[in-house]
C-alpha cells in the first residue's frame, strides 16, 4: 500500500499520466517491480535489475553555487559548473512559491 505525496508532482512542476506508487515498503516495491517486468529475483531473494548503459546523473546537470565559501575549494569546469548566488536564490524562491509558501 502506498501513501500519498505531501506535495503533488504537479505542484512541483511535473505532469504525468503515469500511475504513481509513493513510499512503498520493501515487499510491495519488489512485487511492483516484478509485476512490471522491471527485474527478477535472484537466488535467496534479492531483486536484480538491469539499468542499462545510462544510470547516473548527467555531468552537465551538476551546478554548485560559486561564492566565497566554494570559490577556492571546487575544481571548476564542465563537471562542476558554477551557479551565481542570485540565480540560485531566484530558483529557490520560485520553488518555495510553487509549494505555496
Amino acid at each position: 500500500m502506498s501513501t500519498p505525496l505531501n506535495i503533488s508532482l504537479s505542484q512541483q512542476g511535473f505532469e504525468t499520466q503515469a500511475e504513481l506508487h509513493c513510499n512503498l515498503g520493501t515487499a510491495p516495491l519488489v512485487e511492483a517491480a516484478l509485476a512490471n517486468d522491471e527485474g527478477i529475483l535472484a537466488k535467496n531473494g534479492p531483486l536484480v535489475v538491469k539499468t542499462g548503459a545510462h544510470t547516473g546523473r548527467s555531468a552537465k546537470d551538476k551546478f554548485i553555487v560559486r561564492d566565497a565559501e566554494t570559490e577556492n575549494s571546487i575544481w571548476w569546469g564542465k563537471t562542476n559548473v558554477p551557479m551565481d548566488p542570485a540565480h540560485f536564490a531566484a530558483l529557490k524562491e520560485d520553488f518555495i512559491a510553487a509549494l505555496g509558501g
